[in-house]
């Protein structure tokens, strides 16, 4: 089994953003961490905000690779999400931005009258940013929607933003992701999580 297979390397190497979503403990933040390792080879740089706590240092600190091209951000709340966007975002310093994940600092605040606003404003900010030739990949929460699916919270915006969108679940006992965006193509890879992270 290989770390990342180069067809899902390639798939998000060529989309402006791309979206991983699935419930807790699915492997989102373990794919992240490989796919930072794999896409940030020297002469990238890339930039890994983490709204999800200090549980990614673990897997970084077991892997046999260098990160040095990789910045880290850990982020607690809404506001330093935007401040640090707004950073992030005037300048393309950064090859790839990862963000795991997207809307965890959004969920607590959905109800609140300001929060789609600040939610679609990161949004367009980060979308703006591919744009300008960086690259997003962002992993999202989910809960369980009004049919009984698994969606991210806020999925309208992110279904919007996002190019490429895969989901991350189980079947049986085994993980998989399966691309569901852009509508007409099929990928569907299984993986494991190993000791540095998702292994295909």
């Amino acid at each position: 089994m290989r770390r990342i297979p180069g067809v899902l390397t390639r798939v998000i190497s060529s989309s402006p953003t791309t979206l991983f979503y699935g419930p807790a403990a699915s492997g989102k933040t373990n794919i992240l961490i490989s796919l930072a390792r794999e896409l940030c080879a020297p002469f990238r740089k890339c930039i890994y905000v983490s709204t999800e706590g200090s549980l990614h240092y673990d897997k970084i600190a077991r892997a046999d690779e260098n990160f040095s091209n990789v910045e880290f951000a850990d982020l607690v709340d809404f506001d330093m999400f935007v401040e640090l966007l707004l950073k992030v975002s005037s300048t393309p310093l950064f090859n790839y931005v990862f963000i795991d994940s997207v809307n965890a600092l959004y969920r607590p605040l959905a109800t609140r009258s300001d929060a789609a606003s600040k939610f679609l404003f990161t949004l367009a900010r980060l979308y703006d940013y591919s744009l300008r030739g960086g690259r997003v990949v962002a992993s999202a929460q989910v809960r369980v929607g009004e049919s009984g699916e698994l969606e991210a919270s806020g999925f309208k915006l992110l279904d919007f933003y996002f190019d490429t969108i895969f989901q991350v679940n189980f079947e049986d006992s085994k993980r998989f992701i399966r691309l569901e965006k852009p509508p007409g193509r099929s990928l569907k890879l299984y993986f494991r999580i190993g000791d540095f992270g998702a292994v295909f």
